[in-house]
């Protein structure tokens, strides 16, 4: 089940209304209380603590970083637009939560590796997302020529590409210390659409247990979650697949109910970041003080205009 989304700000739950984009009708969320705006003061209920500090996305005013703590800067589907973003801001950690290429070409891998490798950020976390279908290399060896059929790419090549390249850490259901905190990385999503259960991209799975037994993985105590797709009802909102253009339809949401459940529930991390969804851009929270970032870096019309999500997190002998 999804658990229920609020502001992080004020605590309110969080409402949806449609906008009229260049691309037809989208649903976004937003709070009714403080409408996430930095100078509006936040009503009470207050939501409940967590161990570190976030910053409300696009907030030109990040305070410096205190002495001690470390700054995490979320980033997520770029889609090999990485070059076009506009500000990055500097941190100790920066994440990005997959869909760095368009269908994961030696090409595109080795681009952006150049890129976020040269980046300041001394650690960087990198996950994959489903646009990445060479690293999901069974997937890839039964549907590579729908992708690339003039030219197979060899996926043994991009991993090695991956793992010697020096100061980015790659996750694939695997775990790491950074900066003191237990991070774990996941590449998978629900697949949906027309077909809902068949694995149109990379690292789809279908709903239910193949998905939990992924999620079932994730080690209790882990501080910062990164997953490709979001967990059910946190940035998750989407126009229903087969609405028009300007049809006012209801909206759909599209993340994993088992992945809210185990984050909710069992796992509780301080943070758990996201993207896949690019109208999801944004952060929420729940009842228990899990702060939710869809880091998606892509419009809908795949633009690179969302901005970074910052957080800090205080030494971890003072975070207990």
């Amino acid at each position: 089940m999804a658990s229920e989304a609020r502001c992080c700000w004020c605590g309110a739950e969080r409402a949806a209304e449609q906008v009229e984009r260049i691309r037809g009708v989208e649903w976004i969320e937003f709070c009714p209380e403080c409408s996430d705006d930095p100078d509006d003061v936040p009503p009470s209920p207050k939501v409940p603590p967590c161990a570190g500090t976030l910053h409300r996305p696009g907030d030109p005013r990040l305070p410096p970083v205190r002495d001690g703590w470390s700054r995490w800067v979320c980033i997520s589907d770029t889609h090999t637009r990485h070059r076009q973003i506009d500000t990055l801001p500097p941190g100790d950690v920066l994440i990005h939560a997959g869909d760095f290429t368009n269908t994961g070409t030696v090409d595109e891998v080795s681009d952006f590796l150049a890129w976020f490798q040269e980046l300041p950020h001394p650690h960087k976390v990198l996950v994959a997302g489903n646009h990445e279908t060479t690293l999901d290399k069974q997937f890839y060896s039964e549907h590579w020529a729908r992708f690339h059929p003039d030219s197979k790419q060899n996926p043994t090549d991009i991993a090695k590409c991956l793992s010697e390249t020096r100061g980015v850490l790659y996750l694939e259901d695997a775990g790491a210390v950074v900066c003191g905190y237990s991070v774990y990385g996941s590449p998978w999503q629900p697949s949906y659409g027309a077909n809902e259960g068949d694995q149109h991209w990379g690292f789809n799975l279908p709903r239910g247990e193949p998905l939990k037994s992924k999620w079932d993985s994730i080690p209790d105590g882990t501080d910062v979650l990164v997953s490709h797709g979001p967990p059910a009802g946190h940035g998750d909102l989407i126009k229903a697949p087969d609405a028009g253009d300007t049809d006012p339809t209801t909206p759909q949401r599209v993340g994993c109910a088992d992945l809210a459940a185990v984050v909710s529930s069992r796992v509780k991390p301080a943070f758990h970041v996201f993207g896949h969804v690019h109208s999801g851009h944004g952060v929420t929270s729940d009842a228990g003080g899990t702060r939710y970032i869809n880091a998606a870096t892509c419009t809908e019309g795949y633009h690179p205009t969302n901005p970074p999500i910052v957080f800090d997190l205080p030494p971890r002998a003072s975070a207990e």
